[in-house]
């Protein structure tokens, strides 16, 4: 044996640094142990090109829950962020803008058929912000702690679910039956219940889809959309929150505020099990084949991978490995990163104008026409693309004045058929044509600036991240996988059928994205569970 710990965490993701911090301040020994060698899992910072450097997971931390970046003094523990960078909407006309608040940068009518907003349009919008914002708000509770369980209410869990239920009339009766119509609404029908101008329409549906195989006509996008929102309340169009020196700075703040606290994190430390005794997790087992014991073994590994890897097939009944395997996490999404000697002109509006996301194409069909080929294994024609140009707020991303832009490409499936069985050998040049097409037509001379590219497609986020089938939410994210569902029905609080053995990542509650909710609250539990056990030892 190689040591005795409180709680080891497998895995470093931004979710397992979450609970190692916490549980640390509570007095406990921990040990992280990650296989990679940076902090942070998909909140990475990676040199893509000699010069250039891009987030090489999530692109912007602004679903980072503002509890979890306060209570662990992120700021203190070295994280710098630019303040949200709007959201833009560029077509071959031009460039809609909206800046950090979810306002419309110089709305104007839109009778040529060119990218704009109607004064009509911009009240509605504004009634848009209005009510996802006193929505998220009112849902966030159920975000920020462990959900009650169910079966049998204490009283506290029954006050903490009526003080949702108070928020929730407090919102009026027109805002409450509107969000009890839109939770399971398609963004479609959303958008084109609320707004008249396409452009508008294309912008909103668009964030409904951002990681996932559902494109805006899928029933239950509105709620897609609610959950960024429910994990950090803000305008649905405020935009992204870039890190200074990209995401892998989360990654390392979380580090230091759980090494600050006294957990120890080790790196390139892979676990290849999980050790049990008599249905009860004793510890972990390293590649190395050294064995580490703790009494409690909280995994930020997806669910998968933990449940049906990490352990042996008989730690837990056939019936339940088979719920297990039936969990949906499917890829969806590609990276591009791009090295520019300079910023296009076709936008003709400056650097300001590329300081937000940029969502490509003005129609919402066609937003929802390229998610129509993932299911069959193609690449989508016209990819939808959300792009950004992380160095006009951090120019440190790339040397000599240059830029760097990421493309986060949705509908893009694992698996690519072709006749040879390794569709992605030529699907990355592909995929990479088909996009910076795209974006050529939106903004022209584009493709003139690229000096260096790198196509990170779903295998290589499985590779990079051990991301299960390329999935970066671990799990799902949809009505059927969210709550009371995720990821399994029955098992929404962070434990598992075994004693000691515990469940933090993102495919839990209150996560998918980088948001630290699964591990603030199953710091909660664990915390809850080791001092009711040492309680009983007492008794």
């Amino acid at each position: 044996m190689s040591g005795r710990y409180d709680v080891v965490v497998i895995g470093a993701g931004h979710n397992g640094l979450a609970v190692a911090a916490y549980l640390a301040r509570a007095g406990r020994s921990v040990l992280v142990l990650e296989r990679a060698g940076w902090p942070g899992g998909t909140a990475h910072t990676r040199e893509f090109a000699p010069g250039f450097r891009a987030s090489g997971g999530f692109q912007s931390c602004e679903t980072l829950n503002p509890r979890v970046n306060r209570e662990l003094a992120l700021a203190v523990n070295g994280l710098k962020v630019s303040p949200p960078g709007g959201t833009a909407l560029a077509t071959a006309g031009g460039l809609l803008r909206f800046d950090g608040k979810g306002r419309a940068v110089e709305p104007k009518e839109a009778a040529d058929g060119s990218p704009g907003i109607t004064a009509a349009d911009a009240a509605a919008l504004r009634d848009i912000e209005r009510f996802v914002v006193r929505l998220a708000g009112a849902l966030a509770p159920l975000y920020e702690a462990p959900l009650p369980p169910l079966e049998a209410l204490a009283a506290g869990d029954k006050l903490d679910l009526l003080k949702v239920g108070w928020r929730l009339r407090r919102l009026g009766r027109r805002d409450m039956q509107e969000a009890m119509r839109a939770l399971p609404m398609s963004m479609r029908d959303f958008v084109e219940d609320r707004l008249a101008g396409e452009e508008v329409r294309a912008l909103v549906a668009g964030l409904g889809s951002p990681g996932g195989w559902l494109g805006p006509y899928a029933a239950g996008t509105v709620f897609r959309a609610l959950h960024d929102q429910m994990a950090s309340p803000r305008p649905l169009l405020s935009g992204p929150v870039l890190p200074r020196g990209g995401m892998g700075a989360l990654g390392e703040a979380l580090a230091a505020a759980a090494r600050s606290a006294g957990a120890e994190i080790r790196l390139e430390s892979e676990v290849v099990r999980i050790d049990t005794d008599a249905g009860t997790a004793r510890g972990v087992t390293l590649i190395t084949g050294s064995h580490i014991e703790a009494s409690a073994v909280v995994s930020d590994a997806d669910p998968r991978r933990t449940l049906l890897e990490l352990l042996d097939a008989t730690d837990l009944t056939p019936e339940f490995r088979l719920t297990v395997s039936g969990m949906r996490a499917r890829a969806g999404v590609a990276l591009l990163s791009f090295g520019l000697d300079g910023l296009p002109e076709g936008a003709g509006q400056g650097g300001a104008a590329f300081g937000g996301r940029i969502q490509i194409g003005g129609r919402v069909a066609d937003i929802e026409r390229a998610f129509d080929d993932a299911p069959d294994g193609r690449l989508p024609q016209r990819p939808f693309v959300q792009l950004l140009f992380p160095t006009v707020a951090d120019p440190g991303l790339a040397d000599g004045g240059k830029h760097v832009a990421t493309a986060w490409v949705q509908a893009v499936p694992q698996r690519l058929a072709s006749a040879d069985g390794d569709g992605w050998k030529d699907g990355r040049r592909a995929l990479a044509d088909a996009v910076v097409t795209v974006i050529d037509e939106a903004l022209p001379g584009f493709s003139d600036r690229i000096v260096a590219h790198e196509v990170t497609a779903p295998p290589d986020l499985e590779d990079r991240f051990v991301a299960g089938q390329g999935c970066l939410y671990d799990a799902d994210l949809g009505l059927e996988q969210a709550l009371y569902l995720r990821p399994l029905p029955g098992w929404y609080g962070y434990r598992t059928p075994l004693a000691g053995l515990y469940l933090c990542g993102s495919g839990t509650h209150g996560g998918g994205g980088i948001t630290g909710l699964a591990g603030r609250n199953a710091a909660q539990r664990v915390r809850g569970d080791l001092e009711a056990r040492a309680a009983r030892k007492g008794a």
